[in-house]
């Protein structure tokens, strides 16, 4: 399943499972962060880093 790009990504929060995002910047530079069942991961602007989109979201459990 493909959804659309989420653009302006600063967190990626998570419930009832793991998941593993794949982050892009408007410079090319990439970066995939994991995040556990029930935790958030700040991500791009939300560290001070250049804004992200989200390009891929899985479940990862």
């Amino acid at each position: 399943m493909c959804c659309p790009l989420l653009r302006n990504a600063w967190t990626c929060e998570t419930a009832d499972h793991p998941v593993s995002a794949k982050l892009t910047t408007d410079a090319g530079d990439s970066e995939t962060v994991n995040v556990d069942k029930g935790d958030f991961q700040t991500v791009g602007q939300g560290l001070g880093k250049p804004m992200t989109t989200l390009v891929e979201l899985r479940v990862t459990g």
